[in-house]
């Protein structure tokens, strides 16, 4: 790799490897940039506005514009966002058929490979899918990421649920299992505010630690709270207060282990430094190109004015890459990602010799 190319992707440098004495007084964030796959979705949550009738399934080269813009302002992470099996609309099949893929992970494959191509690393956030689907796209994939929600059945019978055949707890489970089986890093988490009970938090977190003593595969938990929108079908519940946002990321804290990080989106719950003080240890995906696709209207600050808030309780902000630095380390990626992740592998064994405390991104 030459210094130009160094310079496109930015791996081969130490922007990203930062050796913290104190990992406790660190937050993470993954630089990103949102790109929608498709809005069509065979599941119709009640709590969901991101979903759409139409499949506006994206041209994979047209992607290409938006990674390079990307990785120009310093992106490093490609979210690939999907309503769950778009495939399964007709529209959608068909143009496979007219652009000459023969499956949907095909089609998710070009896409996350012009990502990769252009310097980025690819979050898969699409949904359920198979065993063979994922040991396929696991060769171009820096990670996968699906909310389980929540494990009260119950809501199957409610507006949540009643309309998702796909949201059933063990399905998303089932996802998860296959991720770690097949040795992939997985973010997970749940949406409060639904009308859970406190109980179905505890199990839902409890079910996610047991994963990662299995598997080994979590590395990041996300608590998002219900935001209400006058477009969805639960328009008159009441929006998730602070506070049960909170206590939700406390329980998160206890149940969890410290190598499993803890995120909430900043772009909702902007009292950074509450959050940080409860548990937060990571901001997940800034969105420093473009909108969040889920939630539109919630704009992230620049990452400066999160840099000058933490500085007020002693703590300080570290770029990251979508693939812990523990998991580098262990080489949970493909020979593909190694292209440019064995390089970085490398630098981070060189720091960690020389630094013991090294943080463990």
């Amino acid at each position: 790799m030459d210094e130009e190319e160094k310079e496109l992707t930015g791996f081969g440098d130490n922007e990203d490897i930062l050796p913290f004495l104190n990992r406790d007084s660190v937050v993470t964030y993954s630089s990103a940039v949102d790109l929608v796959i498709s809005t069509a979705c065979r599941n119709n949550c009640g709590y969901c506005g991101f979903r759409r009738d139409q499949d506006n399934l994206i041209v994979p080269y047209s992607s290409i514009k938006i990674f390079k813009k990307a990785r120009k302002m310093g992106v490093r992470e490609a979210n690939l966002i999907a309503g769950e099996r778009p495939d399964s609309c007709t529209s959608v099949r068909a143009k496979f058929d007219i652009w000459g893929f023969n499956s949907y992970s095909e089609y998710l494959y070009t896409v996350a490979e012009l990502a990769f191509l252009e310097g980025l690393l690819v979050n898969l956030n699409v949904g359920y899918l198979s065993f063979n689907e994922l040991k396929y796209l696991r060769e171009i994939i820096a990670s996968v990421e699906l909310m389980v929600e929540t494990t009260n059945v119950e809501m199957f019978n409610g507006v949540q649920h009643k309309l998702s055949p796909s949201k059933n707890p063990e399905v998303r489970f089932k996802f998860l299992e296959y991720a770690g089986k097949l040795n992939i890093p997985t973010n997970t988490g749940m949406l409060v505010g639904i009308g859970e009970s406190p109980e179905d938090r505890i199990q839902m977190i409890t079910r996610v630690r047991e994963l990662y003593d299995e598997y080994r595969s979590i590395q990041n938990f996300k608590v998002i709270p219900f935001v209400s929108d006058p477009r969805i079908a639960m328009r008159d519940f009441q929006g998730c207060s602070e506070e049960l946002v909170l206590e939700t990321v406390r329980i998160a804290k206890e149940i969890l282990p410290s190598d499993v990080d803890i995120s909430v989106p900043i772009n909702i719950c902007t009292n950074i430094n509450k959050f940080v003080q409860a548990g937060v240890n990571d901001f997940g995906q800034i969105r420093t190109c473009g909108p969040d696709a889920v939630f539109p209207k919630k704009r992230f600050e620049p990452v400066e004015v999160y840099e000058k808030e933490l500085d007020v309780i002693g703590y300080q902000l570290a770029k990251r890459l979508p693939i812990k630095n523990s998991f580098v380390s262990s080489q949970k990626y493909s020979k593909k990602l190694g292209q440019f992740l064995d390089k970085y592998k490398l630098r981070l064994k060189e720091i960690q010799a020389e630094d013991e405390f090294v943080l463990a991104m």
